[in-house]
């Protein structure tokens, strides 16, 4: 094991590698909707140390947290390895599952583990889907879905099955422009037996009014609770509730004030967009805890940016390493309760269960992923 740290690029958007800022842990926010009760603090760590037989991403394509099993996939030249990890025993199992051949799984992609045992995945670059013993990796069931549609991946993806009936988030395969998010929706029901697709969920009227026509706009977080779907996008203060009874939507006010978004990005310089679309902040995570009836809204910002893009390199950086990620706690019927800024923590791995949310630290070694575990304490003089 290696006893230098490091800090790892765990951010997909950025090809710099930022310097750390030690400074103070916690900076409160006030919001209309709710009281703040609640002062969000570190509890513990949790490291996941990898044996030299198991590859290390800093962010895997594709990973889950079930039933205290954290895993994630590795994409070999011929098969596909999902590993996964207890993190109370600490036991190490791998699925492997070919990629060609009569029970080939096509390639890499995105998985679920369902709770009735099996295990679903979704492989790139198709609409074929397939049911698999996750014991062996035999393929049970596959199914194919409309040629012009695929899988949105969220950095929280999910689907529902219920009934021969799967929930999920979907992107058209489409030319993208402003006409894409009038036409098309956001998620699909499919019926497995009949074969039949159902989009639903529109694009909220004033999207484009602070999101650029592009790939990386198309999707949303979300989550499912109940007969709803909850989701948001990344430079939106609203969060939305789909009621799937109804097919309505409603939209709460959850606005993180530090960030800078002032409308919809468009440059003929992809570097200088990206670079901006950046520091103007993001809401980049909406995680669901379904045993403390908890929903976590993330966003990122960064206090040194003033609106203007950077005179040279030595800015850049400096805008760059005054990063901060807020957490806004919210009860079960989206009230803020709790909000703070840490520094330290990433967005880019996180999961709940019962002892809390594990967000993913900066500081590790090399050979490890460590998580953050956070909760919450009342504020003095709190009733």
């Amino acid at each position: 094991m290696k006893a230098s740290v490091s800090y790892k690029n765990v951010m997909k958007k950025e090809s710099y590698i930022l310097l750390i800022i030690i400074s103070v842990f916690f900076s409160c926010h006030s919001d209309k909707r709710g009281t703040i009760k609640y002062d969000i603090f570190r509890i513990d760590s949790l490291s996941i140390y990898f044996p030299d037989t198991i590859p290390m991403k800093d962010v895997p394509r594709s990973w889950d947290y079930h039933d205290s099993i954290f895993s994630f996939l590795i994409d070999n030249r011929n098969s596909i390895s999902i590993y996964e990890y207890n993190i109370y025993d600490k036991n190490w199992h791998c699925l492997e599952m070919q990629k060609e051949g009569n029970y080939g799984i096509l390639n890499a992609g995105y998985y679920e583990y369902l709770k009735s045992g099996e295990l679903l995945y979704f492989p790139k670059y198709t609409n074929k889907f397939f049911f698999i013993r996750p014991e062996t990796g035999e393929i049970l069931e596959t199914y194919t879905m409309d040629e012009n549609l695929g899988v949105y991946q969220a950095k929280n993806f999910d689907v529902q099955y219920d009934n021969k009936e799967l929930l999920l988030p979907v992107f058209s395969k489409i030319k993208i422009d402003r006409q894409y998010f009038q036409n098309n929706k956001l998620f699909a029901l499919f019926q497995l037996d009949s074969q039949n697709l159902q989009s639903i969920v529109s694009y909220p009227e004033e999207f484009l009014d602070f999101h650029a026509p592009s790939s990386a706009n198309i999707g949303s977080e979300y989550f499912f609770r109940d007969d709803t779907i909850v989701y948001s996008f990344l430079r939106d203060k609203y969060i939305y509730v789909y009621d799937l009874s109804t097919n309505k939507s409603s939209q709460l006010k959850l606005e993180n004030p530090h960030l800078k978004i002032k409308g919809a990005i468009l440059s003929e310089n992809p570097y200088s967009e990206a670079i901006k679309r950046e520091l103007e902040g993001q809401y980049s995570l909406l995680i669901d805890d379904t045993i403390s009836e908890l929903t976590y809204r993330i966003s990122v910002y960064y206090p040194a940016y003033n609106g203007k893009l950077a005179r040279d390199q030595k800015e850049l950086n400096r805008m760059f390493q005054s990063r901060k990620v807020n957490i806004m706690v919210l009860n079960k019927d989206f009230e803020v309760i709790a909000s703070n800024d840490l520094d330290g923590i990433t967005d880019a791995l996180f999961f709940t269960n019962r002892e809390g949310l594990y967000l993913r630290s900066m500081f590790e070694s090399e050979d490890e992923y460590r998580f953050i575990r956070l909760g919450l304490k009342k504020k003095k003089n709190s009733i």
